[in-house]
Order: structure tokens, then C-alpha cells, then sequence
């Protein structure tokens, strides 16, 4: 997927159930209706394209006729509340909006320097820097929003709710030389490096060393042979990667905490953080392995390995492969992995769902930062219009408590509780409208008895979040 920066307005479609971003992207390559369409991300059920509000106008027209339909299904276009294309972040939006099951890619330029587009403005030194929860800087709240949203994907498959207690980023000069290195000698022999993002989960101890020195390879093998060969092993999927996250090997809890965990149900079960490490990884070109082999070699000419697993690590055929299922990718070498950052992640039992169009932008961004910030045991989860919907159908937790927030806006408030409102009941979720137009709000929400409060006041808004 890329950013086109000339298209005017940044508008939504709302996906069925089980659609993934290929068969969008096929139906936006054959509709006649979506020939001009420039851009797409796909994140959490949401499908976000660039384009004029004229063609946003004929593709609501054509949704609304039925004439747009993927998988048989009719597809709904919403152009309520566009975000201007040119105050949106390109990056930003790369991660914000994308499918579940396909890693970020990025151009090989964003890694190449010292500091890439996405840690632009961060002041770090050799070594790990631990970065503050809030702060002004641009590129630090950058990188809190994709953490937070690559844990909203991995929550998908988490029986737990999670948060990300800190974020570190990894400045290791020497490891990036190497790794740029082995993308130049990729590029001058033809191949695409096809450098993702991708998770690297290890036990606690080695952490330090591969923020210093990178992945070694006399080194590998710690684990076991490899099932899918021998090499390195990163996940694009980060609970995936947590059940790999080794804590000391000492009794927690009565617990003795030593060994890889699928659905991380070691270290989170018992309440204690775990640390991940976020890469930038050259895959090269790939072998789809299928079976399960054994310490094998990377196959020649590839550069590396992939294997769709399930949550055992077993190899899954393709057309039994389900959004939640991970994938594995194996590189030979350690210099075709560039460690960057540092993941922490903790269980919660307590979370703000929270839409808005506008959920991004930075007045919202700086009231989730303060929500979390003083009381860490909160976790915000930041929605644009439709994932609510979403996630408590699908990823609602026994063990959370919940409150929702909602903005008034053109509709989107009294539209989302008149989706979900059953389900607010049901788990016993109160409400709050945060909006300007008090008055105009409060007359449709006194339908609804989960709602609590309709106001504008950020004191009012900021009691309801903390659980008050």
C-alpha cells in the first residue's frame, strides 16, 4: 500500500466480517466505480481511501445502489467527517490502518539513516533509551500510537486485554551499518530486500546484548533447531512473538515461570510485564516452507524462509489459514535484522473504548496520554468510526471492566449506541458522550440507559475515564 499526497480527502468503507485487504484491493482494481481511487489501508474491519469528494460522493451513490460488493457482500461507503489529506500523516497512517495478517513494509530509504522517517526529532543515545509516556515531541507520540495499535491487533488473539507500559528505542550504529550493508548487497544483486516489521521474542537476559551487538549468528539455535530451518525467527504478529518472551526462571506466584508459553500465558498469567524487540527485517526474496523441517538450511537461491503457523507453530495450507493465525519468517543471517525497538507489555483490567473521526488528532491524542499517564493500570483504546462495534464483538474480555466514550458529531454517537447498545447492557458498560453541542446530543441520548453523561467538560471526561 502507499500515500498518495494529491488526492484531496481520506474517506472510510466499511468491510464484512472476514474480508481481507487483498480482496479489497482486487475490488478496487476491477470496480469501475473506484478506478481513481489512489491509496488504501485496511485496520480493524475500516478501509481508509484517498480521493476526491467528488469520487467519494459517486462511490457513497454506488454502495448505497448496492453495486459495490466484495464477497457477495454490500459494502457501505461513510465520507462523514473526512480528515484533510494534507494535515494527515503519511507515516502514521501506514501504521495506523493496516491488515492484521500483512506486515508493515517500508521503503528502504526509512531505514537506511541513522534516523529513520519514524524516529525523526527522537533524542536517543548508544544503547536502549527508554521513552516518556508523555511528551510534545511529534515523533514520540508517533511511536506510542503504532504501539498502541499493534496491540490493538494483537488483542485480537490475547485472552487478556493489554497495554504497553514503555517504549524504547534501540541506537546500535554498528548493527545498522551491517544491516544496510546487507540490503546494498541485496539491491546490487537484483533482489528486492523487502525490508518489515517484524517481533523478536527472547528470554529477558538477551535483550541488552541484541540492543548492543543485534542478532548473532553463533547464537542461533538457542531455542531448537529451527522448525522451518535454520536461521533467525521474527513474527509480524506480536502475541505471536510474546509467547517467545522468557521471563527469570524463578517461582512467581507460586509459579515457575521458564519456558515458551503459545497465548504468552506464562508471564501475563501471573500479572509480571514482558519485554519484546521490535526489528526492521530484509526478508529477500522467500520460500514458503510447508512442513516442518528441521536445523534445514535457508533454500538456495532464497534469502529466507516464511511459514503460516497456528498457535501451536504447526504449518498451516493456505486455505486454512485464519486472520488470527501467524506467520514466521527465517533469515540466515543476523545482519538482515535491524533491532529498533523495545516493546513492554502488561495485562490490564480496565480499558476506555473510545471513536471519534478525529481520534488521531492531537487534542484527543494528548487526553488518552493524561488518562494513561496517571493511572497506568487504564489502557485507552483509540477508535475511529466502526471498530468499536468490532472489538466488542469480538474482543471483549470477561476479565475487563469497560467504559465507552463516544463523540456527538454528525450521527456517529447516536448511530454507534444504536449498534451496540444491547451489548453495553449486557456487560454492564456506562457511557459518555464527550461533544460540544450538549444540548443537541442529550435529547437522543436519554433513549439509551447506558449513557451517563453528556458533556463537554474535559474534568467531566477525564473522572469518567479514570473509573470514577
Amino acid at each position: 500500500f502507499f500515500f498518495a499526497a494529491a488526492m484531496e480527502k481520506l474517506y472510510m468503507i466499511n468491510v464484512p466480517a472476514g474480508v481481507t485487504s487483498h480482496d479489497v484491493e482486487q475490488i478496487l482494481r476491477t470496480s469501475e466505480e473506484l478506478t481513481t481511487v489512489q491509496a488504501v489501508f485496511f485496520y480493524q474491519g475500516i478501509v481508509s481511501i484517498t480521493c476526491s469528494t467528488d469520487e467519494a460522493d459517486q462511490l457513497q451513490e454506488a454502495s448505497e445502489d448496492g453495486r459495490i460488493r466484495i464477497k457477495k457482500k454490500r459494502v457501505q461507503v461513510s465520507k462523514t467527517l473526512p480528515v484533510d489529506v494534507n494535515t494527515f500523516d503519511p507515516m502514521l497512517s501506514m501504521i495506523q490502518l493496516r491488515d492484521a495478517e500483512t506486515p508493515m513494509r517500508f521503503a528502504y530509504e526509512q531505514v537506511k539513516d541513522t534516523h529513520s522517517e519514524i524516529t525523526k526529532d527522537i533524542e536517543t543515545v548508544p544503547g536502549i533509551t527508554t521513552l516518556p509516556v508523555a511528551d510534545e515531541n511529534l515523533s514520540v507520540q508517533r511511536l506510542w500510537a503504532m504501539a498502541w495499535n499493534e496491540l490493538d491487533l494483537a488483542m485480537l488473539r490475547s485472552r487478556y486485554d493489554l497495554t504497553i507500559d514503555e517504549i524504547a528505542v534501540i541506537e546500535a550504529p554498528k548493527v545498522r551499518q551491517r544491516f544496510v550493508g546487507r540490503v546494498e548487497k541485496m539491491k546490487a544483486d537484483g533482489i528486492d530486500p523487502l525490508i518489515t516489521f517484524s517481533y523478536h521474542g527472547t528470554q529477558e537476559k538477551s535483550i541488552n546484548g541484541i540492543a548492543d551487538n543485534g542478532l548473532m549468528d553463533d547464537r542461533m539455535g538457542g531455542t531448537d533447531a529451527g522448525w522451518y530451518g535454520r536461521g533467525h525467527y521474527t513474527t509480524p504478529s506480536l502475541p505471536y512473538a510474546l509467547a517467545y518472551c522468557y521471563t527469570p526462571r524463578k517461582a512467581i506466584h507460586g509459579k515457575k515461570i521458564e519456558s515458551r508459553r503459545i497465548n504468552y500465558m506464562d508471564a501475563l498469567d501471573v500479572g509480571i510485564r514482558v519485554r519484546v524487540v521490535a526489528c526492521f527485517v530484509a526478508l529477500g526474496k522467500q520460500y514458503h516452507a510447508k512442513d516442518v523441517r528441521p536445523g534445514s538450511e535457508i533454500r538456495a537461491p532464497y534469502n529466507s524462509h516464511f511459514a503460516y503457523v497456528d498457535d501451536e507453530g504447526k504449518p498451516l495450507k493456505e486455505d486454512s489459514r485464519l486472520p488470527q493465525h501467524a506467520t514466521e519468517f527465517v533469515v540466515p543471517r543476523g545482519d538482515q535484522i535491524y533491532p529498533r525497538f523495545v516493546f513492554t507489555v502488561r495485562r490490564v483490567n480496565k480499558m476506555v473504548l473510545w471513536q471519534d473521526p478525529n481520534i488521531f488528532g492531537a487534542e484527543n491524542a494528548s487526553y488518552a496520554v493524561r488518562i494513561q499517564h496517571e493511572n497506568p493500570d487504564i489502557r485507552v483504546y483509540l477508535s475511529l468510526p466502526g471498530s468499536i462495534c468490532r472489538y466488542l464483538g469480538m474482543c471483549r474480555k470477561e476479565t475487563t471492566q469497560y467504559r465507552l466514550v463516544s463523540n456527538g458529531g454528525q450521527g456517529d454517537g447516536q448511530e454507534l449506541l444504536s449498534q451496540i447498545h444491547h451489548l453495553l447492557e449486557e456487560a454492564k458498560i456506562p457511557a459518555l458522550i464527550f461533544c460540544r453541542n450538549v444540548d443537541a446530543h442529550k435529547k437522543w441520548a436519554s433513549d439509551y440507559s447506558q449513557v451517563k453523561n453528556v458533556s463537554a467538560s474535559v474534568a467531566d471526561l477525564m473522572a469518567f475515564c479514570q473509573f470514577k
